[in-house]
């Protein structure tokens, strides 16, 4: 059996404890929940969003949903040019630090805050990224498409809502 990683946006929280999905996505959801070959992940870039949440009892419930999932390094988006560092002891850094270039890709395509969680999930070979976010992320979804065929190195991460996510595990079966 195949493993399926799915980098969970920090909507798909937030509609859980708002109990905003529709039916159809809901169900979809549970399906996606059910197999087996799904493994559930996020970054503490989530855990940054949901402690913005202003409701304290509403934070309370996103942190809980969000200790239950597997949780994967958050990534650097600038790198070490030219230079070296000391580790622990010595706090000194030879060189000067860029932003990683696939980050900045990143950005043109999608805002900040959505791009780092992308940039999370592809560094981590995630096979989806699951969002409800239609403004800001799956309305880019042909943009992110012909940015990875010209740049065939990268994951092959794709943006997908519950329904789509339930429907390839339909056919997978």
């Amino acid at each position: 059996m195949t493993l399926h990683k799915v980098y969970v946006d920090t909507c798909i929280f937030s509609k859980i404890i708002d109990d905003t999905f529709n039916d159809d996505s809901l169900y979809a959801l549970e399906a996606i929940c059910d197999n087996t070959s799904i493994i559930l992940q996020a970054s503490d870039k989530v855990l940054e969003e949901i402690n913005n949440t202003k409701d304290k009892r509403t934070k309370i419930r996103l942190k809980v949903i969000y200790k239950l999932i597997s949780k994967i390094q958050r990534m650097e988006t600038k790198i070490l040019k030219d230079g070296f560092s000391f580790p622990l002891q010595f706090p000194f850094i030879f060189g000067h630090y860029e932003e990683d270039p696939f980050y900045s890709d990143i950005k043109e395509i999608f805002t900040e805050h959505d791009a780092e969680q992308i940039f999370n999930a592809s560094k981590e070979r995630c096979d989806f990224f699951l969002t409800e976010d239609k403004k800001t992320i799956l309305s880019r979804k042909e943009k992110w498409k012909k940015y990875l065929q010209s740049n065939t190195d990268l994951c092959d991460l794709k943006l997908v809502n519950c329904l789509e996510l339930g429907d390839f595990l339909k056919k997978k079966s």
